[in-house]
This record gives C-alpha cells, sequence and structure tokens, in this order.
C-alpha cells in the first residue's frame, strides 16, 4: 500500500477521528453510564491492550460473549500513536517488531496491510565529538560491555551453583572489570554507550537495579520493523467487532464463587471467566483489589519483578540537518546518562524528525522536568555532533510512562531475586476462573508486544480448553 495512502486511511480510522469513533452511535467503543446493573458475559477481558485485544478477539472468533473493560479512553495500552504533529504519527509507547522474522505480528501486519519498515540493529552512525567513527571502531566500541556482559553471566553461573544468592547486574559487571585491564578513554566511552543500549534500554531501569542471574534471559534480535504510519493500526485491527467499555477503571475483582464479579467506575460485570492483562506496574501498586487475595506465589513473583521507565522525546524540525541513510545515531561521550541514543525518523517516514530515547534514572527525573528543559538538554547533545548552526526544531512531544496510572512504567525487568519460574508463575490461572496476560508475563518475550500478542492468544486457548 502507497505509505501516503495508508497516512491518510490511519488519520481518518483512528488519531485524529478517534474520539469520534469512540464515542458514535452504536459503536462498539462507546463509553456507558455509571450504573449498579450488572452486566453478564460468557468472558470478561481486563484491559484493551495487544494482550486483551488479541484474547478478546480470539475468543469472540470462539462464539463467545466478551466484554473488554479499558480504564482509558483510547485502546491499546503501551501502544500509543500520538497525533500531536497531527499530520505525523509518532509512537510514545511500544515502536517496533523485534526479531521479525519469527515474531507472529509480522504475519499479522502482512496479513492486514499494515507497513513496516526495516530497522536493523547494525544500521546506525556512531560519533566521537562531531567525527563519525568507522563501522570497525563502532564494533570495537560496543564489544567493550559485550565481552564483560559475557565474563558477567559466567561469574553469575558459578555463583548461583555454588546457592549464592543473586545480586544485581551492576555488582556482576563491577567484579569482572576489576579484574581486567584499565580501558582507554575511547573503550570506556564505548562500554558505556554499549551498556545503554543492552542493559539501560534494554531493561528500562539502572543495571544496579536487574538480576545478574536472569539478564541473558530474553536478547531481542535479528531484523526489527517499524511502523511508518504507527502501531496503533495493530490493536486497531485487532479491536474491530469488540464489545470495549472505555473509562472502566477497574476496582475490584471478586473470584471467591463460580462467577466472577468485576467492579469498576462505570458498573459492575460478572462472567465465569476473567482474562487479566494489568500492567505488572499496576499490580505492584495494589491499584486493584483481589477477593480472596491473589496467591503467595503470584504475590511474591509480582514483588520480585521490577516495572521499568523508558521515555521518548520526538523533535520536529524545518529540515533534515543531520545523516539521513542510518536509522541510529549514536553519541560517544564522557557523560553516558543523557541523549546519547537517536532514531532517524526520517529514515522511517520521510519527515524530519529526530527522536531521543530517555533511558536509566535519567528516565525517571525526566518526568517531573518542564518539556522546554528536555527539548534544551537534547538540543545541546545534538550541536555537540552537528554544531550550533543548527535549527531550533519547531515542534516536540514527550512520554511519562511511570506517571501513567494505568501503566507506572514502560515494561517489565527481572528484578533481583527474580527466579526462573517468576513470569510463569504470574502467568498461572487461579482456580479455572482468572486467567493472566501481558508482557511481563511471558517467559520467552517479556518487554515486548510480541509477548503480549502470544500470552493473549494463549490464555484465550486455555479458556476454550477449559471450557470443553
Amino acid at each position: 500500500m502507497n505509505s501516503h495512502i495508508a497516512r491518510r486511511r490511519f488519520l481518518k480510522f483512528s488519531v485524529l477521528g478517534g474520539s469520534a469513533y469512540a464515542l458514535g452511535a452504536g459503536s462498539p467503543l462507546a463509553f456507558a453510564a455509571p450504573t449498579a446493573t450488572a452486566y453478564n458475559a460468557d468472558i470478561l477481558v481486563i484491559g484493551a491492550g495487544v494482550s486483551g485485544l488479541a484474547a478478546a478477539r480470539r475468543l469472540r472468533m470462539g462464539g463467545l460473549r466478551v466484554i473488554v473493560l479499558e480504564a482509558r479512553d483510547r485502546i491499546g495500552g503501551r501502544v500509543f500513536t500520538s497525533d500531536g504533529f497531527r499530520d505525523v504519527p509518532v509512537d510514545l509507547g511500544a515502536s517496533w517488531i523485534h526479531s521479525a522474522a519469527t515474531n507472529p505480528l509480522t504475519k499479522f501486519c502482512q496479513d492486514h496491510d499494515i507497513e513496516t519498515v526495516d530497522t536493523e540493529y547494525n544500521d546506525y552512525l556512531m560519533f566521537d565529538g562531531k567525527k563519525a567513527v568507522t563501522t570497525v571502531q563502532g564494533q570495537e566500541a560496543f564489544s567493550r560491555f559485550i565481552g564483560t556482559a559475557a565474563l558477567a553471566s559466567a561469574y553469575g553461573a558459578v555463583r548461583a551453583a555454588e546457592g549464592k544468592p543473586d545480586i544485581s547486574l551492576q555488582r556482576g559487571l563491577n567484579t569482572v572489570l576489576a579484574e581486567l585491564p584499565p580501558f582507554t578513554p575511547f573503550e570506556k566511552k564505548g562500554y558505556d554507550l554499549a551498556e545503554v543500549v543492552s542493559a539501560k534500554m534494554g531493561y528500562a531501569t539502572d543495571p544496579r537495579n536487574v538480576s545478574l542471574y536472569r539478564f541473558f534471559d530474553h536478547v531481542p534480535g535479528g531484523e526489527n520493523r517499524a511502523f511508518p504510519d504507527g502501531y496503533v493500526q495493530v490493536p486497531n485491527v485487532l479491536a474491530q467487532g469488540l464489545d470495549i467499555r472505555l473509562g472502566h477503571i477497574v476496582r475490584q475483582v471478586d473470584y471467591r464463587t463460580n462467577k466472577v464479579t468485576v467492579t469498576t467506575s462505570r458498573g459492575i460485570f460478572t462472567a465465569p471467566q476473567v482474562v487479566v492483562t494489568l500492567p505488572l506496574g499496576v499490580l505492584k501498586q495494589n491499584q486493584v483489589r483481589f477477593t480472596p487475595a491473589l496467591p503467595a506465589t503470584k504475590r511474591a513473583a509480582i514483588s520480585h519483578l521490577g516495572m521499568g521507565v523508558l521515555n521518548k522525546l520526538y523533535l520536529r524540525f524545518p529540515t533534515v540537518f543531520w545523516d539521513k541513510d542510518q536509522v541510529f545515531l549514536y553519541r560517544l561521550n564522557d557523560d553516558p546518562t543523557a541523549w546519547n541514543v537517536w532514531v532517524n525518523i526520517f529514515k522511517i517516514d520521510r519527515h524530519p524528525i529526530l527522536m531521543g530515547f530517555i533511558y536509566g534514572d535519567f528516565a525517571i527525573a525526566s518526568e517531573t522536568m518542564t518539556e522546554s528543559a528536555l527539548v534544551q538538554g537534547a538540543m545541546e547533545s545534538l550541536r555537540s555532533i552537528y554544531g550550533n548552526s543548527i535549527p531550533a526544531p519547531i515542534a516536540s512531544q514527550r512520554s511519562r510512562w511511570r506517571h501513567d496510572p494505568y501503566a507506572f512504567g514502560s515494561y517489565s525487568y527481572p528484578g533481583i531475586g527474580t527466579t526462573v519460574n517468576d513470569r510463569s508463575l504470574l502467568n498461572q490461572p487461579v482456580g479455572h476462573r482468572l486467567f493472566f496476560a501481558g508482557e511481563a508475563t511471558s517467559s520467552t518475550n517479556f518487554s515486548t508486544v510480541q509477548g503480549a500478542y502470544e500470552t493473549g492468544l494463549t490464555a484465550a486457548a486455555a479458556i476454550i480448553k477449559a471450557r470443553g
């Protein structure tokens, strides 16, 4: 499909027309008025993110009456395509199909004529000051961290075999570094940048919070694909024909009888089975009361796992002044805390936009900063590469996932003390009445939309099997 036609179709159907569509007469996304009436269904699904929508779609295809309860005034969850630039959709949440060759979302997009473009990990340009380093130098820069992390993993395996308690990834790295020859200044900057990409962005938190024992549980690789017209196209397709109740904040899930009762801010709903796709951050906040309390093993898993924060800042410029041909722009410097990883959106959708990742401790601190302060710091970074004569941005957008009351973070990571079974325990049904799904419940593809999608389908299949 021509990308401009696709964009017009997308904008009309989704972002710019979202409010009208959600409130339209007879729309499956219409708000319900507050009421004490109990609504009955075969299945209730809590959450209209990709996981919940995938489960609901599969269950509806199985002939079941499904109601999806969503706290937000939109679908998608942590897939959030913003219309802040009006004519150019940008993803403030999830952006990529990772490991595209084996990811079922690749075929889903192909089947539904959703355009994606290749964005390889190795399609980057790296700068040391204003000087672009060679490909060989870039590989050498990254190799210092990769080698150190591999040694730290081996050290962790020995500790685990000896029955010693888990420690942080940072402590493991520091232990290995103490035994290695000192890095050159260039090697140190390369190490720091690779740590940002692999740890602070990969797990959306600082390495001091990540389990050494579980660090290598999942490492997405291979081809990655982005969405010129926004990731929201995926939940839009999944949502077609579903009964989705927006603005329904779930307060309580009572599963003491053979009918589960879900109390929301806009009514009471009952069904024999419920699919819970609440993000880990919401579960950790105990915002939803489960009666009786969830099993101790599930509560322990929620406690062990962490909810990371990775934010984004989009800068729209009057023209492209940067290198157009690479997807990623990396900045080597002595301060790896901020603005070292940029995405060239022009390579994806031909608009003069750069997106800077906000990671580690700065991701949390950034949420209390004004947008103008963020832009100022980001521009200082870009000027250190391209000079002081570059134009100022004409518009900006930022995300604040930690402050999102329906997420409390971006995606899950293995906290110190996380066990190999914690995610499967989080995924495990309770009494054939509560079924759980979402990226945090995936043992193999956590922190990804793929994990959310797959666990949603798995929960639906388990319900269909249980119902005979």
